[in-house]
């Protein structure tokens, strides 16, 4: 009879909790703790012990720049290791990309897939092992950043500095866009009976989003750094001074690689390495989801602040002083 966690950790006298923390690649695991499960889980077949040679794995490169940056980042950490890396864009050709699904054991997803997508490629193979990368389901392992807790950690800013009034601007067919979005309005207008906050969904890039700024509010919320880049550039053009006249943060702005000219604003951001490293660490570890099935690993975002949000309750204190 196959050992269970509850084996395993009995037999290394830990809690099985530790056991899901070196499944999960968790930080708050000692190294020497780590390996000695790992060889373990080894020992009694809960790693695919049968994958030598080169392993085919397919990684969709999307064309969006972002996600395509990512894509490069984490086939430069693949490139050491004894696998026949395929990195494809299902946008442009997603007949050659099924195709070579077919003879890979493991596909990354980095688009944020629709569950039609995801169905399809299950389809072309039932057998490849998903790791769907920034999406919010689907796939035996989902990675990425906690879109809500993101959100929330955005309107308790603005609200800690007394901001009653904003307008979010976001893309409405990114699932994990709309739930940063959600959360956020959720938080800003809990318990607070005085805030408005407006929504702005804005359709592709080429979307205009001088709408944003009728009428202005006190603050805006880009849910990605590209949208919040054009808003900054549009203010800027508008003769609209961040933040004397109105504040601005955004969501994982600054770490886009690709935003050049990116101003010092108010972000909540995620470790993209570490999300890169999870990646890296279920493509060659891969632990059999027999056991458990499919599962997410979630990597917290934090707020970083840079001056782009004003703390208009100090500004009303000094007022009232003076």
């Amino acid at each position: 009879m196959k050992k269970t966690y509850r084996d395993i950790a009995a037999e290394l006298s830990l809690h099985v909790k530790t056991i899901y923390r070196v499944l999960n690649n968790a930080p708050n695991v000692r190294p020497v703790t780590r390996r000695r499960v790992i060889a373990a889980l080894s020992r009694n077949g809960f790693f695919d012990g049968a994958r030598i040679g080169r392993e085919r794995i397919v990684i969709e490169q999307p064309e969006l720049e972002w996600s395509g940056r990512i894509a490069e980042r984490l086939i430069r950490q693949l490139d050491q290791r004894i696998f026949e890396l395929i990195p494809l864009s299902p946008e442009s050709a997603r007949q050659e990309f099924l195709r070579a699904v077919e003879e890979a054991s493991t596909v990354v997803l980095l688009s944020d897939p629709p569950a039609e997508w995801i169905t399809r490629i299950r389809d072309a193979n039932p057998e490849a092992v998903l790791i769907n990368l920034f999406g919010n389901h689907g796939g035996d392992i989902t990675l990425g950043e906690d879109h809500y807790l993101g959100g929330k950690l955005a309107a308790r800013h603005l609200r800690r500095v007394g901001i009653h009034s904003v307008c979010m601007l976001s893309y409405d067919h990114r699932s994990g866009h709309r739930n940063r979005g959600d959360a956020f309005m959720d938080e800003f207008l809990r318990d607070h009976p005085d805030g408005a906050c407006r929504r702005c969904f804005i359709r592709n890039s080429s979307h205009d989003v001088s709408e944003a700024l009728q009428p202005l509010p006190e603050a805006f919320f880009a849910t990605c750094g590209q949208l919040g880049d054009r808003l900054h550039q549009l203010l800027t053009e508008r003769g609209v001074r961040v933040p004397d006249e109105v504040s601005l943060l955004v969501y994982d702005g600054p770490d886009e690689a690709y935003l050049k000219s990116f101003p010092p604003v108010d972000a909540i951001e995620f470790s993209i390495p570490q999300v890169i490293d999870l990646a890296e660490y279920y493509i060659t570890k891969r632990p059999l989801l027999l056991h458990h099935g499919p599962f997410a690993t979630r990597v917290a975002p934090y707020l970083v602040t840079r001056g782009s949000v004003k703390e208009k309750t100090k500004v009303k204190a000094k007022q009232e002083t003076v």
